[in-house]
């Protein structure tokens, strides 16, 4: 059995988007070039869309906006879009901090417990 690196984010904002929330998996390292070197609003829905899982983005009449082509460009504006998959990016292309490792096996063995005689 192999490894698959699955990470995902819970990406949240401040500012004027406080309480805006996206959970979306780790792209391929082809995709997020794509995403970062494209001017083409249409093909960075699509990178989005291939790998967002949920949000919690409303509508303009309060109903939740599904995770739809057709809804993201008809309900939300460019700027915050842009915002979002930068927050994306930026968590995707992390490298996440080793986990802190606590020594299980009890105290460390004083210095003078090791031998320093020449052979």
């Amino acid at each position: 059995m192999g490894f698959r690196a699955n990470r995902v984010f819970v990406l949240q904002f401040e500012d004027e988007m406080a309480g805006a929330e996206v959970k979306i998996r780790s792209g391929s390292i082809q995709d997020m070039q794509a995403l970062s070197e494209s001017s083409d609003t249409d093909e960075a829905i699509d990178l989005f869309l291939k790998y967002a899982e949920s949000w919690n983005f409303d509508r303009r009449d309060g109903t939740p906006c599904p995770l739809e082509k057709g809804e993201i460009k008809e309900e939300v504006d460019e700027p915050t879009f842009i915002k979002v998959c930068g927050a994306w990016w930026r968590a995707s292309t992390r490298i996440p901090a080793p986990l802190e490792e606590k020594s299980t096996s009890g105290d460390s063995s004083p210095e003078e417990s090791i031998p320093t005689e020449v052979l």
